[in-house]
């Protein structure tokens, strides 16, 4: 050891010196609060997934309050969605207000034919309820793919009229509108509407309603039968047009 080093050690035990701090927790932390920043920054994910539940119900609330207030806004939106029925060849629509407008209230059925003349010009077997005998008179439309054909019977006043053709070719050729005061019973492969009128009407071939064939129908039985689709309008009950089905030959 050298004479300076010697004298320094013993100037150091003579000289008192300050108390001083510990530093080494203010240092540590320092040096962990990043680390500890960092993680609060990060979420929790039992915490995310305890809110997901939460929001998705937020979410689906709002929606169905829009749906509602859309709905009670636009009267079709809210019509369209109390029933729509489809059977092969034709449409039915429940609303709580039928539509305003002219409508016809004569049968428009097509220019008559013989009944021979419309098993030839259809395409497809017309199918005659022996139930009802021979009928008044046979009409033969033309515009639906495969042709309509329509049998009256009873007076021209209040006809029963049985009316076919190809559903399959025509998926929603004929359409009806049925206010709430109707009834409709769901039958095996159709149904029987009655109670009240109901608006009956035919469709263009693209989908558009014919204005002129829209008329106020009475009690009617759908039914599909094969690639038919039959229409027994008029028989006053459901067990008369079950038995006038019943007989189609």
């Amino acid at each position: 050891m050298s004479d300076l080093e010697r004298d320094l050690q013993l100037l150091a035990r003579e000289v008192e010196w300050p108390a001083q701090p510990d530093l080494a927790p203010r240092v540590r932390a320092r040096l962990d609060a990043p680390e500890r920043r960092r993680a609060a920054a990060r979420p929790d994910p039992r915490a995310a997934r305890a809110r997901v539940p939460r929001r998705l119900l937020v979410v689906l609330a709002a929606m169905l309050v829009l749906l509602a207030a859309l709905m009670a806004a636009v009267p079709s939106a809210r019509d369209s969605v109390l029933d729509f029925i489809g059977l092969d060849g034709a449409t039915v629509e429940v609303r709580d207000e039928l539509p305003g407008g002219e409508v016809a209230r004569e049968l428009r059925l097509g220019p008559p034919v013989t009944l021979a003349a419309a098993r030839e010009g259809a395409a497809f077997h017309v199918l005659v309820p022996a139930a009802l005998g021979d009928p008044r008179s046979v009409h033969l439309r033309r515009d639906p793919p495969g042709g309509e054909v329509t049998l009256a019977y009873g007076p021209p006043a209040r006809p029963l009229i049985v009316t076919q053709f190809r559903g399959d070719l025509a998926p929603e050729y004929a359409g009806k509108i049925v206010g709430p005061d109707a009834r409709i019973r769901r039958l095996p492969g159709g149904l029987y509407i009655e109670g009240s009128p109901h608006f009956f009407f035919y469709r263009t071939p693209d989908g558009a309603v014919r204005q002129r064939s829209l008329r106020l129908a009475r009690d009617v039985l759908l039914l599909e039968r094969s690639s038919l689709l039959v229409r027994i309008e008029g028989a006053g009950s459901l067990r008369r047009a079950r038995r006038i089905a019943a007989s189609l030959r």
